[in-house]
């Protein structure tokens, strides 16, 4: 009874340790499929061995043979699965077996291509590179049509219809007139516009047409070649200022009595103007002439023509009491503007001259300009 009792006991602990050595080889082979599915980066099916229909077993339940027998039916019938599988996984390409593509964390609800739950809760999105598409570049439009039902109107359409509105309201206010034809260059425009500044005086008209060409002369100097030299870069801005100088106030900065006049600014003066009376004194009146006007005649020289007149006149009571007599005007042509201008005369002082101080008043006309300039130097009259 005790033996009996140890021997199945003794087959029974057999066929349960048969049964999860089955076991045991059935879950290593799922892991094994799962563990090689991760390491590939594909996914593929887990393949089953079929289910087997029971054997009919009349032998006794319990004893050790039929268990035996039954795990080594189940051997022979999963070996070759496991070989066919094997197999097939030799044989597929290496582009089908692995091809990770792109790799990105996507959320639940992303179209991925294939897509793995992760022990943590984070998908892991297979994308195949061919999918992958370049990122367009936005479109900037240059000029960008208004909304509807918006006013965008050009501002400087706008600016110029205000600025001529004013300029036929106002036509002979000058700083109106400059800037309509300040913006009139700007937007491409040949100025001056003589018909617009017409209602101006001649002197207005000529200041706003000497500024427009010589900042328009500038202006197409430097575009035309922006590494002139500066010499030339200025040069349209040093004639404007010429031509402006000549609409200037006429001046005669500088009158003296002379022994001897050998060019600009280099003469020998008469010290403390003093001279003999009862005698004829012959002296060089020498003055410099400032903002005289020069123009172009027919020869293409540049023609300046200037009038001196000398009078004497009694300090005390302001009388004349000489006159040089009139001389004709000095007429002087250079192929290149004139900056500086001179003008020296002999003049012969009278014996009839009695003792005293007097004013010598010099007069200087332009005749080109119709304006006229004046300086006075004070002589005296002495006893021998």
């Amino acid at each position: 009874m005790n033996a009996n009792r140890c021997l199945s006991v003794g087959v029974l602990g057999a066929g349960v340790a048969a049964i999860f050595v089955a076991a045991g080889c059935q879950n290593s082979t799922e892991q094994t499929t799962r563990a090689d599915r991760h390491s590939r980066g594909g996914t593929y099916e887990l393949l089953r061995p079929p289910a087997t229909q029971p054997a009919d077993d009349t032998s006794p339940p319990g004893t050790a043979e039929v268990l035996a027998e039954k795990a080594q039916s189940y051997a022979r019938d999963v070996g070759p699965l496991l070989q066919r599988r094997n197999a097939a996984l030799d044989a597929k390409p290496v582009a089908d077996a692995f091809d990770p593509g792109v790799l990105e964390l996507a959320p639940q609800s992303s179209q991925a291509a294939a897509t793995d739950p992760t022990p943590g809760g984070t998908n892991v999105t297979v994308t195949p590179s061919s999918n992958i598409k370049p990122l367009a570049t936005p479109k900037v439009q240059e000029n960008p049509s208004p909304m509807p039902g918006t006013n965008q109107a050009d501002p400087t359409d706008a600016m110029t219809r205000q600025l001529a509105q004013h300029v036929r309201d106002y036509p002979q206010d000058l700083a109106g007139q400059l800037d309509y034809q300040l913006l009139e260059m700007l937007q491409g425009e040949s100025v001056p516009q003589l018909t617009a500044l017409s209602p101006l005086t001649p002197e207005d008209r000529e200041v706003v047409s000497a500024m427009l060409d010589g900042i328009t002369n500038f202006r197409d100097s430097v575009r035309a070649d922006n590494n002139i030299l500066l010499s030339r870069k200025v040069r349209p801005l040093l004639e404007m200022a010429d031509r402006l100088r000549s609409q200037a106030e006429l001046s005669i900065p500088t009158v003296a009595l002379c022994k001897r006049v050998i060019g600009f600014g280099v003469y020998d003066p008469i010290e403390g103007e003093r001279f003999m009376a009862g005698q004829e004194t012959p002296v060089i009146v020498y003055c410099e002439v400032e903002n005289f006007a020069s123009q172009l005649n027919d020869q293409k020289l540049w023609e300046t023509k200037l009038k001196l007149q000398v009078v004497l006149y009694e300090e005390q009571s302001g009388m004349e009491v000489w006159r040089q007599k009139e001389m004709p005007p000095g007429v002087d042509l250079s192929r290149n503007r004139r900056h500086d201008f001179f003008m020296a005369e002999m003049i012969h002082l009278p014996a009839s001259l009695t003792i005293g101080r007097y004013l010598l008043k010099v007069s200087v006309e332009d005749l080109q300009v119709n304006r006229i300039a004046e300086n006075t130097v004070g002589i005296q009259i002495v006893a021998q």
